[in-house]
């Protein structure tokens, strides 16, 4: 994808991104590379349609490669439940940037549960300071166990697999050279404050 003004000369910045493939998951992906493709100008901010030449969708079998091409990829964006998109793109030179498509809430206590702060099931009362049937976790104002997502409910008995990869979402994040999180400051400002400062220093 290029941008016009931004590195990597008349074709722009060449952003790959990695979605997982479900559509939960691609589209607020694609919603996103929808706005890398609108120019931003300073001081006078203006919003332009997406022109398709910013735009392109790539469909390559293994072993195409970008990176001895005339624009390599200079940053990866990759879906926060393929981990494995960071390591390589720190291969091939380019930055790695985690993707969360869930509200930040749910990544905070899926962080939790990743760090040990949290058992699964979940039991009311747990986390620190939990008390009156509630359960309370920084970062989250005090929740009833029916307020958690299902999986901290029920532990990974019912679906394993995908329990783990709800959990392997967080495995290196803290090499991760950013974090995108699929929301609006002004609905979560509290977890996202605590995930900007917080979440990652737990995964060192």
């Amino acid at each position: 994808m290029g941008s016009p003004g931004n590195d990597g000369g008349a074709g722009g910045a060449h952003v790959l991104l990695l979605p997982y493939p479900s559509q939960r998951h691609v589209h607020p992906m694609l919603q996103f590379a929808k706005g890398l493709g609108v120019p931003r100008h300073a001081p006078h901010a203006r919003c332009h349609p997406v022109h398709p030449r910013n735009l392109r969708v790539a469909r390559r079998r293994r072993g195409g490669r970008h990176s001895g091409g005339r624009r390599p990829v200079r940053v990866l964006v990759y879906d926060a439940f393929l981990p494995w998109g960071r390591p390589v793109a720190a291969r091939h030179g380019a930055a790695a940037v985690a993707f969360f498509t869930q509200p930040c809430a749910v990544n905070v206590v899926y962080g939790h549960v990743w760090c040990g702060r949290l058992r699964v099931p979940v039991e009311a009362g747990d986390g620190e300071d939990g008390g009156g049937g509630a359960v309370a976790l920084p970062g989250l104002p005090a929740l009833s166990p029916e307020g958690l997502p299902w999986f901290i409910k029920v532990g990974p008995g019912p679906y394993p697999a995908y329990f783990d990869l709800v959990m392997k979402q967080f495995d290196g994040l803290e090499l991760a050279d950013d974090v995108l999180v699929n929301s609006f400051y002004e609905l979560e400002p509290e977890n996202l404050n605590y995930w900007g400062i917080q979440i990652r220093k737990d995964q060192k």
